[in-house]
């Protein structure tokens, strides 16, 4: 989420001019990299239990959609896509979406 934050604020709060392409690049390899270990090592954990990782995984995916829908996320990473889709569907998820 941090580097998430990081490229947000290079592409909203930064004068175009002073925006750096290669540290932006590397904030999106961070979040490519940090996606893929949900994937990979961390998904039997998220799947299998409720706790402040799984919901901080949770709000971290639903904030990539709402600020990088063009990240791709899912792509390569349908499982995790798959328990994202069941998390979204949670009421709390449902009832803290961002809005615009």
């Amino acid at each position: 989420l941090d580097a998430a934050l990081l490229a947000r604020y290079e592409t909203v709060a930064r004068p175009e001019a002073l925006r750096w392409a290669d540290w932006s690049t590397g904030q999106l390899t961070k979040i490519r990299t940090t996606v893929a270990s949900f994937s990979g090592t961390w998904l039997s954990h998220l799947e299998s239990r409720l706790d402040i990782g799984t919901i901080a995984v949770g709000v971290s995916l639903g904030y990539l959609d709402f600020r990088f829908p063009d990240i791709g996320w899912r792509q390569g990473n349908e499982r995790l896509a798959e328990w994202y889709a069941r998390f979204a569907e949670r009421p709390s998820m449902k009832a803290t979406a961002p809005v615009g």
